[in-house]
């Protein structure tokens, strides 16, 4: 009896911590606590790793290094998917475990009242293990509509992900195409006028954002420097006024 008290605490304590992390990575528009964050953890030691196995894998071999780096991000996302869905899927796993008399056919193994969860969060439902007792019904239910609206959200939040990386990678074939390779803003200004895309190449956003941002920063470093000299000024004339005293004083 103690031990199925135990085992629905811990499978509570499990979905707490799988759905909180979810719910704090994914739907919060902003930065959040990462003490207690499951994808925090893995992420911190999982970058760890992936650096030294890409040096081992291609030490002599920078671009396929690179791009061995930069499949991380990508892998990361899927892996954390696959991470919340096994979390789910063991949480009420222990749940159904202590709550195993209520389940029919009976339960004789933790695999099978893990198979149970597994059907009840990805919606499946087979029929060949249902709950009889309301206890088991209810967490049915809930893990079913748990599962299901974390694969929804989550996967919602891969694609606007993935759109936000092809739009970057769009912009970086771009501008490596129209700056040269290795870029440089010498040579984007040399191919934008040989190729004569002056007008298409000012009207880029990204463009008119680093001219409005050179433009402000011009005008601040312009503000300041005449800040400067008026005050290199004011105090020349401050460090010589006596001295304009005296010799008034004498000529007197």
């Amino acid at each position: 009896m103690v031990g199925d008290i135990l085992s629905v605490a811990a499978g509570i304590c499990v979905l707490v911590l799988m759905l909180g992390d979810v719910f704090q990575s994914v739907v919060v528009p902003r930065a959040v606590g990462r003490r207690w964050r499951v994808s925090f953890v893995l992420w911190r030691a999982f970058w760890q790793l992936w650096p030294m196995l890409a040096w081992k894998l291609y030490a002599t071999d920078g671009d396929k290094r690179e791009d061995f780096l930069a499949i991380f991000a990508p892998f990361m996302l899927v892996f954390l998917l696959l991470v919340w869905a096994a979390g789910i899927v063991f949480g009420y796993g222990l749940i159904f475990w202590g709550l195993r008399g209520g389940l029919a056919p009976p339960v004789h193994s933790f695999g099978q009242a893990l198979y149970f969860s597994g059907t009840s969060a990805l919606t499946i439902g087979y029929g060949d293990v249902v709950g009889r007792s309301a206890g088991t019904r209810f967490f049915s239910v809930l893990a079913a509509v748990s599962g299901f609206s974390t694969f929804s959200i989550v996967t919602a939040y891969l694609f606007l992900i993935f759109q936000s990386f092809q739009a970057r990678e769009a912009f970086v074939v771009t501008l490596g195409a129209r700056a040269g390779a290795p870029p440089s803003g010498v040579n984007l200004l040399c191919i934008a006028g040989y190729s004569e895309t002056r007008d298409d190449f000012s009207q880029q956003k990204a463009l008119r954002e680093c001219l409005e941002q050179s433009s402000e920063r011009q005008q601040f470093t312009e503000s300041a420097r005449t800040v400067a000299v008026g005050d290199r000024h004011h105090q020349s004339e401050r460090r010589f006024e006596p001295c304009h005293r005296r010799c008034a004083h004498k000529s007197d």
